[in-house]
Protein backbone atom coordinates (compact mmCIF):
# COMPACT_ATOMS: atom_id res chain seq x y z
CA UNK A 1 0.00 0.00 0.00
CA UNK A 2 2.81 2.42 1.00
CA UNK A 3 4.71 1.53 -2.39
CA UNK A 4 1.45 2.43 -4.27
CA UNK A 5 1.13 5.73 -2.33
CA UNK A 6 4.62 6.90 -3.47
CA UNK A 7 4.55 5.75 -6.52
CA UNK A 8 1.43 7.69 -7.18
CA UNK A 9 3.20 10.43 -5.35
CA UNK A 10 6.18 10.20 -7.71
CA UNK A 11 4.12 9.66 -10.83
CA UNK A 12 2.33 13.35 -10.29
CA UNK A 13 5.55 15.37 -9.39
CA UNK A 14 6.79 13.85 -12.65
CA UNK A 15 3.31 15.05 -14.46
CA UNK A 16 3.95 18.57 -12.80
CA UNK A 17 7.18 19.01 -13.51
CA UNK A 18 7.08 18.02 -17.51
CA UNK A 19 4.32 20.20 -17.31
CA UNK A 20 6.64 22.99 -16.12
CA UNK A 21 8.87 22.50 -18.55
CA UNK A 22 6.50 22.41 -21.38
CA UNK A 23 5.59 25.62 -19.92
CA UNK A 24 9.01 27.36 -20.18
CA UNK A 25 9.18 26.24 -23.61
CA UNK A 26 6.34 27.59 -24.64
CA UNK A 27 6.91 31.12 -23.23
CA UNK A 28 10.61 30.92 -25.28
CA UNK A 29 8.74 30.34 -28.41
CA UNK A 30 6.94 33.19 -27.69
CA UNK A 31 9.81 35.28 -27.38
CA UNK A 32 11.75 34.11 -30.17
CA UNK A 33 9.05 35.40 -32.61
CA UNK A 34 7.61 38.41 -30.52
CA UNK A 35 7.72 40.97 -32.99
CA UNK A 36 5.47 41.46 -35.86
CA UNK A 37 6.70 44.37 -38.21
CA UNK A 38 8.26 47.53 -37.54
CA UNK A 39 6.56 51.02 -36.96
CA UNK A 40 8.67 54.01 -38.57
CA UNK A 41 7.24 57.42 -37.81
CA UNK A 42 8.75 61.41 -38.57
CA UNK A 43 6.79 63.78 -36.92
CA UNK A 44 7.12 67.61 -38.05
CA UNK A 45 8.71 68.77 -41.18
CA UNK A 46 9.14 66.35 -43.57
CA UNK A 47 6.53 63.61 -41.57
CA UNK A 48 6.58 60.27 -42.72
CA UNK A 49 4.68 57.18 -41.31
CA UNK A 50 5.21 53.48 -42.60
CA UNK A 51 5.05 50.01 -41.45
CA UNK A 52 7.87 47.50 -42.47
CA UNK A 53 7.00 44.12 -43.03
CA UNK A 54 8.20 40.44 -44.01
CA UNK A 55 7.82 38.54 -46.67
CA UNK A 56 8.29 34.87 -48.16
CA UNK A 57 10.99 35.56 -49.47
CA UNK A 58 13.80 36.16 -47.05
CA UNK A 59 16.04 39.04 -49.92
CA UNK A 60 13.08 41.80 -49.27
CA UNK A 61 10.79 43.43 -47.41
CA UNK A 62 7.19 45.29 -47.87
CA UNK A 63 6.40 48.80 -47.04
CA UNK A 64 3.26 50.23 -46.35
CA UNK A 65 3.04 53.79 -46.06
CA UNK A 66 0.37 55.45 -44.81
CA UNK A 67 1.88 59.29 -44.56
CA UNK A 68 3.81 61.05 -46.59
CA UNK A 69 4.28 65.69 -46.03
CA UNK A 70 0.95 65.27 -43.89
CA UNK A 71 -0.83 63.62 -46.80
CA UNK A 72 -2.95 60.33 -46.09
CA UNK A 73 -2.17 57.99 -48.49
CA UNK A 74 -1.82 54.49 -48.96
CA UNK A 75 1.72 52.96 -50.85
CA UNK A 76 3.08 49.60 -50.96
CA UNK A 77 6.84 49.10 -51.75
CA UNK A 78 9.44 46.18 -52.18
CA UNK A 79 12.45 47.08 -51.10
CA UNK A 80 15.35 44.17 -52.19
CA UNK A 81 18.13 43.41 -49.62
CA UNK A 82 21.22 44.78 -51.80
CA UNK A 83 24.15 46.38 -51.30
CA UNK A 84 22.58 49.68 -50.83
CA UNK A 85 19.48 48.13 -48.49
CA UNK A 86 21.63 45.41 -46.33
CA UNK A 87 22.32 47.62 -43.41
CA UNK A 88 18.65 48.90 -42.62
CA UNK A 89 17.02 45.30 -43.74
CA UNK A 90 19.70 42.85 -41.79
CA UNK A 91 19.02 45.12 -38.67
CA UNK A 92 15.38 44.27 -39.22
CA UNK A 93 15.78 40.81 -39.13
CA UNK A 94 18.06 40.43 -36.70
CA UNK A 95 15.52 42.08 -34.21
CA UNK A 96 13.33 39.85 -35.56
CA UNK A 97 15.29 37.22 -35.12
CA UNK A 98 16.43 38.44 -31.05
CA UNK A 99 20.08 38.94 -32.33
CA UNK A 100 19.97 41.71 -31.07
CA UNK A 101 18.21 44.00 -28.10
CA UNK A 102 16.23 47.15 -29.32
CA UNK A 103 16.54 48.83 -25.74
CA UNK A 104 19.54 51.43 -24.85
CA UNK A 105 19.52 54.92 -23.57
CA UNK A 106 18.72 56.71 -26.21
CA UNK A 107 15.85 59.92 -25.59
CA UNK A 108 13.96 62.00 -27.69
CA UNK A 109 14.49 65.76 -28.10
CA UNK A 110 12.22 67.29 -25.02
CA UNK A 111 12.11 71.02 -27.86
CA UNK A 112 9.09 72.39 -28.57
CA UNK A 113 9.23 72.50 -32.28
CA UNK A 114 11.69 70.47 -34.68
CA UNK A 115 11.18 66.94 -36.38
CA UNK A 116 11.40 63.81 -34.65
CA UNK A 117 11.68 60.16 -35.81
CA UNK A 118 10.39 57.51 -33.61
CA UNK A 119 10.66 53.39 -34.70
CA UNK A 120 9.02 50.93 -32.77
CA UNK A 121 8.79 47.05 -33.16
CA UNK A 122 5.20 46.13 -32.69
CA UNK A 123 3.82 42.51 -30.92
CA UNK A 124 -0.09 41.85 -30.60
CA UNK A 125 -0.72 45.88 -31.44
CA UNK A 126 1.86 46.87 -28.79
CA UNK A 127 4.76 49.11 -29.81
CA UNK A 128 8.14 49.00 -28.10
CA UNK A 129 10.33 52.02 -28.99
CA UNK A 130 14.41 51.21 -30.09
CA UNK A 131 16.37 52.83 -28.04
CA UNK A 132 19.31 51.29 -29.19
CA UNK A 133 21.34 53.61 -30.58
CA UNK A 134 23.58 51.88 -32.85
CA UNK A 135 20.47 49.88 -33.64
CA UNK A 136 18.30 52.96 -34.23
CA UNK A 137 20.86 54.38 -36.33
CA UNK A 138 21.10 51.70 -39.08
CA UNK A 139 16.83 51.11 -39.07
CA UNK A 140 16.95 55.17 -39.56
CA UNK A 141 17.94 54.88 -43.42
CA UNK A 142 14.63 52.89 -44.29
CA UNK A 143 13.22 56.75 -44.42
CA UNK A 144 15.80 57.46 -47.36
CA UNK A 145 15.25 53.96 -49.18
CA UNK A 146 11.45 54.37 -48.87
CA UNK A 147 11.85 58.14 -50.26
CA UNK A 148 13.95 56.76 -53.09
CA UNK A 149 11.58 54.59 -53.88
CA UNK A 150 8.71 56.24 -54.16
CA UNK A 151 10.60 59.16 -56.29
CA UNK A 152 12.01 56.27 -58.77
CA UNK A 153 8.47 54.86 -59.25
CA UNK A 154 7.16 58.33 -60.02
CA UNK A 155 4.65 58.44 -57.20
CA UNK A 156 1.83 61.32 -58.11
CA UNK A 157 -0.22 62.80 -54.75
CA UNK A 158 -1.89 65.44 -55.92
CA UNK A 159 -5.32 64.29 -57.11
CA UNK A 160 -8.23 65.90 -55.26
CA UNK A 161 -11.41 65.19 -56.19
CA UNK A 162 -15.37 64.60 -54.13
CA UNK A 163 -17.91 62.44 -54.25
CA UNK A 164 -18.86 62.06 -58.06
CA UNK A 165 -16.07 64.17 -59.10
CA UNK A 166 -13.83 63.07 -62.32
CA UNK A 167 -9.93 63.98 -62.76
CA UNK A 168 -8.11 62.40 -65.77
CA UNK A 169 -4.56 60.78 -66.51
CA UNK A 170 -2.43 61.00 -69.35
CA UNK A 171 0.02 57.83 -69.80
CA UNK A 172 2.44 57.68 -72.83
CA UNK A 173 1.89 54.50 -74.52
CA UNK A 174 2.50 52.41 -78.15
CA UNK A 175 0.33 50.06 -79.05
CA UNK A 176 2.22 48.58 -81.40
CA UNK A 177 4.57 47.00 -79.01
CA UNK A 178 2.14 44.79 -78.01
CA UNK A 179 2.31 46.66 -74.75
CA UNK A 180 -0.52 48.80 -73.29
CA UNK A 181 -1.47 50.66 -69.88
CA UNK A 182 -3.39 47.63 -66.95
CA UNK A 183 -4.83 49.04 -63.11
CA UNK A 184 -3.27 46.20 -61.51
CA UNK A 185 -5.05 46.79 -58.25
CA UNK A 186 -8.35 47.73 -59.52
CA UNK A 187 -9.92 44.66 -57.34
CA UNK A 188 -9.01 46.30 -54.23
CA UNK A 189 -9.55 49.88 -54.81
CA UNK A 190 -13.29 51.03 -54.03
CA UNK A 191 -13.04 54.87 -53.45
CA UNK A 192 -12.54 55.42 -57.37
CA UNK A 193 -13.60 53.80 -60.38
CA UNK A 194 -12.79 54.31 -64.45
CA UNK A 195 -15.72 55.75 -66.12
CA UNK A 196 -13.91 55.90 -70.12
CA UNK A 197 -10.77 55.08 -71.59
CA UNK A 198 -9.33 56.77 -75.22
CA UNK A 199 -6.34 56.63 -77.17
CA UNK A 200 -4.80 59.12 -78.86
CA UNK A 201 -2.16 58.68 -81.72
CA UNK A 202 0.53 61.15 -82.39
CA UNK A 203 0.72 63.10 -85.48
CA UNK A 204 1.42 63.04 -87.99
CA UNK A 205 0.82 59.33 -87.72
CA UNK A 206 3.61 57.10 -88.74
CA UNK A 207 4.31 53.31 -89.35
CA UNK A 208 5.23 52.00 -84.93
CA UNK A 209 4.39 55.56 -83.48
CA UNK A 210 2.69 55.92 -80.63
CA UNK A 211 0.57 58.05 -78.56
CA UNK A 212 -1.06 58.50 -75.06
CA UNK A 213 -3.69 56.45 -73.16
CA UNK A 214 -6.36 59.33 -71.45
CA UNK A 215 -7.92 57.07 -68.18
CA UNK A 216 -10.67 59.21 -66.73
CA UNK A 217 -12.08 58.23 -63.23
CA UNK A 218 -14.48 59.28 -60.93
CA UNK A 219 -14.69 59.40 -56.89
CA UNK A 220 -17.41 56.70 -55.13
CA UNK A 221 -16.42 57.05 -51.50
CA UNK A 222 -14.92 58.76 -49.52
CA UNK A 223 -10.98 58.19 -48.66
CA UNK A 224 -7.43 57.75 -49.83
CA UNK A 225 -6.15 54.96 -51.55
CA UNK A 226 -3.89 54.39 -54.56
CA UNK A 227 -4.12 53.46 -57.88
CA UNK A 228 -1.27 51.06 -59.19
CA UNK A 229 -0.78 51.09 -63.39
CA UNK A 230 2.08 49.05 -65.11
CA UNK A 231 3.07 49.13 -68.46
CA UNK A 232 3.18 45.57 -69.84
CA UNK A 233 1.59 42.83 -72.21
CA UNK A 234 -1.36 42.11 -70.66
CA UNK A 235 -0.73 38.38 -71.86
CA UNK A 236 2.87 38.43 -69.56
CA UNK A 237 3.07 38.66 -66.30
CA UNK A 238 6.96 39.39 -66.30
CA UNK A 239 6.84 42.02 -69.23
CA UNK A 240 6.21 45.39 -66.89
CA UNK A 241 8.75 47.82 -67.82
CA UNK A 242 6.90 51.05 -65.83
CA UNK A 243 4.95 51.94 -63.86
CA UNK A 244 2.96 54.60 -62.10
CA UNK A 245 1.35 55.02 -58.31
CA UNK A 246 -1.18 57.70 -58.38
CA UNK A 247 -2.37 59.09 -54.83
CA UNK A 248 -5.99 59.58 -54.90
CA UNK A 249 -8.42 61.77 -52.40
CA UNK A 250 -11.84 61.47 -52.10
CA UNK A 251 -13.89 64.41 -49.79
Amino acid sequence: MKKMKKMKILTITLLLFVMILAGCKKESDSTASSYEYMHFERKGGGQIDFNVYSTDNVDEVKVIISKIDFLDTTIQIILDNNSENTSAISSYFDVLNNKVQINGDFQQSTLLTGTWVYIYFVANTRETEVTNTELRDNLLKFEQLVRDKIESESIIVDYEISINGEFQIELISNPTTGYSWAWVNKQTVIIVDTVDWSYIADTPILTGSGGKEIWKFKGLERGVDSIKMEYCRLWDSNSTIDSKIIIVKVK
